[in-house]
């Protein structure tokens, strides 16, 4: 959600979780009652989409958060309110494995890098100062690329070697 840490105290996570459950419950009942066989592919390419596309997100000035389109709008215009609820509640069962695993993946990766001798710091990242043999090799590939741009360099090889 695009809220600070620790926003939601846990009591009120635990109700809403519970509130939550009880909206899967009820959307499950519903959808089954009317569902036909173009809602279900439907509602895939359609989750897809809207994942895909809350992905580009804008900040909201003044506010410390960011926002994207209304994914869920979307979903119940076009498939009706309890498969887009299943859909969108589909989704974040996704993003969450997804994190999840990223986090597992880069703490093996870290500890993996710690094992070769990783101190936590990076050469690259270091400012280094541009020495004379680095000013004369940006020179010469500079040089070589307007002379590449100026001298027709295959008619001069062909010329030389033809002679």
């Amino acid at each position: 959600m695009h809220m600070a840490d620790a926003l939601v105290s846990p009591v009120v996570g635990g109700a809403m979780l519970a509130v939550s459950a009880g909206a899967i419950v009820y959307s499950v009942i519903k959808t089954k009652d009317d569902l036909d066989e173009k809602k279900v592919p439907m509602m895939g390419v359609m989750g897809a989409f809207v994942f895909e596309a809350q992905m580009i997100n804008f900040t909201i000035p003044a506010t410390g958060s960011s926002g994207h389109i209304g994914g869920g709008i979307l979903l119940s215009a076009l498939l009706g309110p309890f498969p887009a609820f299943l859909t969108i509640k589909d989704m974040g069962s996704f993003v969450g494995q997804l994190l999840l695993r990223s986090i597992d993946r880069a703490e093996r990766v870290f500890d993996a890098m710690k094992c070769r001798g990783f101190h936590g710091s990076c050469g690259f990242c270091e400012k280094q100062s541009i020495r004379l043999s680095d000013w004369l090799v940006m020179l010469f590939a500079c040089g070589a690329f307007v002379l590449f741009r100026v001298v027709d360099i295959s008619a001069a090889l062909g010329n030389l070697l033809l002679r």
